[in-house]
């Protein structure tokens, strides 16, 4: 007789069980919806003429900080920072977060 390991067992109880292979479909096409959104961006972004959409130009007194958005999904945002210190990238990443998210709070 051929020992079932605990994976075998498993696998056998959510076969015999078809709710819980249904439910666990439908929790990995809710998972691959956003990845397949954000794949389809990057795709049509790759192929299309690149916009000055995602670039923003922000003054200081003398100046100059370009912020460039490398990849918005839904999970995650990408940016750039052009500055020369710490403290300008930083207040510039502060007024586009602002800019972008106007709800936006730090809560740190």
């Amino acid at each position: 007789m051929e020992e079932s390991t605990t994976y075998d067992r498993i696998v056998q109880w959510a076969l015999n069980h078809p709710i819980i292979s249904i439910i666990v479909l439908i929790c990995t096409v809710l998972i691959a919806i956003s990845q397949v959104r954000d794949g389809i961006i990057l795709i049509y972004r790759f192929f299309c003429p690149k916009s000055n959409d995602g670039t923003l130009i922000i003054e200081y007194a003398d100046e100059t900080i370009k912020i460039e958005e490398k990849l918005i999904s839904q999970d995650f945002d990408i940016i750039k920072i052009h500055a020369t210190t710490h403290l300008l990238g930083m207040r510039a990443e502060r007024e586009w977060l602002m800019k972008k998210y106007p709800g936006y709070k730090n809560c740190m």
